[in-house]
């Protein structure tokens, strides 16, 4: 169900028989008495140890998107939201389809999230961490048909914190319409097809250039074309370009995008310069709990740090997106006050005066 419509899901001749058409008659659900997220209650850093079993793991907020990693050893990204559905896996570190995993995330609650005993999320006396974002209004689980775009799309929002989750159908239209459910044009896009195994498209929108997630490689503008139309995103719709690549629309294919913008003293995406002779500090306005960093120049891993694992001082551990491996305690990044600071210094991790992008929430 979902807030304007319906979806079907199964591939049941009696409900969903290729070419056939189908008469359906729909009663209006009683008004929802689910609260909007505020701000203050859309995003959250949780840390946990397995147990071997099923696990009621507990937040402040209701989430939508539940990105887990273990910490204490090697084990991929894996990725869960409720516009896809519970228990429907991807992984940012492969370029893998969606997968089901029956033993894995089991529900979405109302303070937090509940996990079996998948590897990924919860063996025994193994350490994790989740990063747990709300979009839209998750006690009613209502995600919305989309129109803005010539493609509809279906998405859930939560526009005061700048995320939406979308998931579309390509056509392999050039210059094809996705509505992305936001209020503003978003700064940071995240695509996955689920039905192939092709790259994370990654799009910040502020310096106008593409890289992958899953993938260390340098971003490049000549991306631009084939993935976006060489079309900025507006304030509703995301532009797909097409090239016979499946990237980010392919015909019939299913997709996931994953959209952010920056709101005051809550997140911010933004560039900064990099240094070898000297750290680097970038005041973000707010207390960072989480960033996402990338230095867009050169290959180089996807970087995400939280307050929550912290080793000696201000310094935090660091885990890549793009790579399963456990996190690693050098002390590289400090997170303090309203900064985060990097000091490679003139390791092979920096480049002198390149360009790194990040994503910060409060």
């Amino acid at each position: 169900f979902l807030t304007n419509g319906f979806q079907v899901v199964s591939t049941d001749n009696f409900l969903n028989g290729s070419g056939d058409t189908m008469l359906y008659w729909a009663i209006a659900a009683d008004p929802s008495t689910a609260a909007t997220p505020t701000v203050t209650k859309s995003f959250d850093v949780v840390t946990y140890e397995g147990n071997g079993g099923t696990q009621d793991i507990e937040s402040d907020i209701s989430p939508d998107f539940v990105w887990v990693k273990r910490t204490s050893s090697a084990e991929d990204h894996v990725l869960f939201d409720t516009v896809r559905g519970v228990q429907n896996q991807i992984r940012s570190n492969e370029n893998g389809q969606e997968s089901t995993k029956t033993n894995a995330l089991s529900s979405f609650n109302y303070k937090g999230f509940t996990t079996g005993a998948n590897n990924a999320l919860n063996t025994n006396a193994q350490d994790y961490v989740a990063y747990l974002w709300s979009a839209g209004s998750h006690e009613g689980n209502l995600p919305t048909i989309n129109t803005e775009g010539t493609i509809s799309s279906t998405t859930s929002t939560n526009d005061a914190a700048g995320f939406s989750i979308v998931k579309y159908r390509g056509n392999s239209t050039s210059g094809a319409t996705v509505g992305h459910g936001l209020s503003a044009k978003p700064e940071l896009i995240f695509i996955k097809n689920l039905d192939d195994s092709t790259g994370w498209i990654a799009y910040d929108t502020n310096i106008n250039s593409v890289g992958y997630l899953n993938l260390t490689d340098a971003f490049d503008t000549s991306r631009l074309s084939w993935g976006f139309n060489s079309t900025v995103p507006s304030s509703t719709v995301v532009t797909l370009g097409y090239n016979g690549q499946a990237a980010v629309n392919e015909n019939g294919d299913a997709y996931i995008m994953y959209c952010f913008r920056s709101i005051s003293s809550y997140s911010k995406i933004g560039s900064y310069t990099m240094s070898s002779s000297s750290a680097v500090t970038v005041d973000v306005g707010f207390a960072p709990r989480f960033v996402l960093l990338k230095e867009i120049d050169r290959a180089a891993s996807w970087i995400i740090v939280d307050s929550q694992r912290k080793l000696s001082g201000n310094y935090v551990a660091r885990l890549y997106a793009d790579d399963d491996i456990q996190q690693s305690s050098g002390q590289q990044i400090q997170i303090s006050g309203n900064t985060f600071t990097i000091n490679w210094g003139s390791t092979g991790n920096n480049d002198n005066g390149g360009t790194g992008i990040y994503l910060a929430i409060a």
